[in-house]
């Protein structure tokens, strides 16, 4: 299940708590958060200074939460991204995917 965000205030909030605020506010920009067992992708355009916040939940032991993230942020049409942001969140998602793997399976061996 994927949660659409665009309150500013709420997004800012999650941002803050994670430590993950932009460093610029002047420039589009697309970052990821982990939260519990939620993935946050969010993008920020400077234009009009307006978060976009996609939120998978459960990503952790759903294998197709980041597949339907994938999707979301692909068809997503509410709001005009720009094409070379939406790459770039694409391409962030699809990392994710490659290491998701690599954190469930991590355990202290001492």
């Amino acid at each position: 299940m994927v949660d659409v965000s665009t309150d500013n205030s709420l997004i800012y909030s999650v941002l803050e708590n994670a430590d993950a605020l932009p460093l610029r506010f002047d420039i589009d920009n697309v970052f990821t958060v982990d939260q519990d067992d939620c993935f946050f992708l969010v993008i920020y355009l400077s234009e009009d200074r307006n978060f976009i916040s996609f939120k998978a939940k459960d990503y952790l032991h759903d294998n197709n939460a980041l597949i339907f993230l994938q999707q979301v942020v692909e068809n997503y049409d509410k709001i005009e991204i720009p094409v070379n942001i939406v790459d770039e969140a694409l391409q962030l998602i699809e990392h994710k995917m490659h290491t998701k793997s690599n954190n469930r399976y991590y355990f202290d061996a001492h």
